[in-house]
């Protein structure tokens, strides 16, 4: 297993990623270990979407100021909901938009023209891929992604299997990432940008990400009555997260509107292949939320969780740190018997029954 003594950045960064970033670079086997032979790890670990966003964060932090990460600030940065994704896949999308005029592809030209698809990408190419409940941009982004992966991995592979959600975005990547060195086709020779009666590889793989904006702002409109009025296109009426009791039902609190999305440091993945509001709700994201501080005089800590402290809805601690965790507000934890007294906390003590 992969070790480290005394880190040269001077942190440890883990988000269920590669620890050792071999995958960093979305290729997995291109690396080899120093006496010769493949530097494999494992299949399972996570893209590393938000570890490269905590190391960014961290990075910001370190390089202003006292060139400290402060209690406060590493609050922030696990409540961080950037998409990583969209940084790196929007620009192919504006790119095709600013390139579709000098085309020789007439359906390219007219889908550069349409007012929906140029209204949100005047929308797309300012956003830095923040995710807040108020955001159109996240909502047509999702969209986009969902449609792009329908067009360019699923409907190619036909009755085959399909790729995982991780796996989908990173072959969106490689694709396109690798698209002029690839002649515009896979390694597998499967052209994965097909649309015909367009003969340039460049203007098939354009088409292709302008076709997907444009099916996903038809879905939105599906999606949100009719409207195609993109104000009305806000993230927090798709992206919700639902807190389920064990008992399900009655029990369970309804689904909430919440800022973040697909690998985002904050969890809040849902299926990027959504094409109903229903495909937007997720019950997986982060259930617990704690900073610890070491001080030579004194430790600090405080921490937050989904819900409360009582699995019953008749009681008052259902949902008393709900609102807190949705905001990533967080409360103190007392660490010792004198701080447990100078807070005034109450202590109950059982003593079983004798027999």
């Amino acid at each position: 297993m992969p070790q480290l003594i005394n880190p040269p950045a001077g942190w440890l960064v883990n988000a269920n990623n590669d620890p050792l970033g071999v995958t960093r670079d979305n290729n997995p086997v291109n690396q080899v270990r120093p006496g010769g032979g493949l530097l494999y790890l494992a299949y399972s670990f996570n893209a590393g979407m938000r570890a490269q966003r905590i190391n960014a964060r961290l990075r910001e932090l370190l390089a202003t100021g006292d060139q400290r990460a402060s209690f406060e600030e590493m609050q922030a940065v696990q409540g961080d909901v950037i998409l990583r994704d969209a940084q790196v896949l929007k620009p192919y999308l504006v790119a095709a938009f600013d390139r579709a005029p000098a085309s020789a592809a007439a359906e390219l030209i007219a889908l550069a023209a349409d007012p929906h698809v140029e209204g949100a990408i005047a929308r797309l190419r300012a956003w830095d891929g923040s995710t807040p409940t108020h955001s159109v941009e996240a909502s047509i982004y999702a969209l986009w992604r969902s449609r792009l992966i329908a067009r360019v991995i699923d409907a190619p592979l036909g009755a085959l299997p399909k790729p995982g959600e991780q796996d989908s975005v990173a072959a969106l990547r490689h694709l396109l990432d690798n698209f002029a060195a690839a002649g515009g086709v896979g390694a597998s020779g499967i052209d994965f940008f097909a649309a015909p009666g367009i003969a340039a590889a460049a203007d098939r793989r354009d088409y292709a990400l302008l076709a997907s904006l444009r099916s996903g702002l038809e879905l939105l409109a599906a999606m949100f009555g009719g409207s195609t009025n993109q104000d009305d296109y806000r993230w927090g009426a798709l992206q919700r997260v639902a807190l389920n009791h064990a008992l399900g039902g009655p029990f369970s609190i309804a689904p909430i509107p919440t800022d973040g999305g697909f690998q985002t440091v904050d969890p809040a993945s849902f299926n990027v292949r959504a094409t109903a509001p229903q495909d937007f709700v997720y019950s997986f994201g982060a259930a617990h939320r704690s900073v610890y501080e070491l001080g030579a005089d004194a430790n600090r800590a405080a921490s937050i969780w989904a819900g409360g402290t009582s699995g019953d809805p008749l009681s008052p601690g259902y949902r008393q740190f709900l609102g807190r965790w949705l905001a990533n507000q967080s409360t103190p934890l007392l660490l010792g018997k004198e701080e447990v007294k100078r807070g005034g906390a109450e202590a109950q003590r059982y003593a079983p029954m004798p027999h």
